[in-house]
């Protein structure tokens, strides 16, 4: 081989290495998914809660509300589409107690999703 050929070698394998670190950084990777139980998974890990077993799934269309028990805890959790595909996890992650001694034990609130245009 020439000189040539093994330095355009090395810059091309430069070259895929460095897509291939950037690709597998990307938060497309990371933190979309193409699945909402997926978006909803990865949720509970940050979370460092879970995995919860899914009690109910609300399709919402654009936005999948997870209720969801682990143990003695519950969860109320949101994930919102993105991009018309990606799925990412949305606000009120995290599980609470459940409190058999108690009629209400929990209250949640979410992020608002669609500006209301007047």
């Amino acid at each position: 081989m020439t000189k040539i050929n093994k330095k355009a070698i090395t810059e091309w394998i430069l070259a895929a290495l460095l897509i291939f670190l950037i690709v597998s950084e990307s938060r497309y990777l990371n933190y979309y998914h193409l699945s909402p139980i997926k978006a909803h998974e990865q949720s509970e890990r940050t979370y460092y809660y879970g995995p919860s077993k899914v009690v109910e799934d609300i399709d919402l269309g654009d936005v999948h509300i997870y209720l969801g028990k682990y143990k003695d805890w519950f969860s109320a959790n949101m994930v919102v589409r993105h991009a018309g595909i990606f799925w990412r996890p949305g606000s009120g992650v995290g599980g609470d107690e459940i409190k058999q001694d108690q009629d209400i034990t929990h209250s949640w609130q979410a992020q608002r999703l669609k500006k209301i245009i007047c």
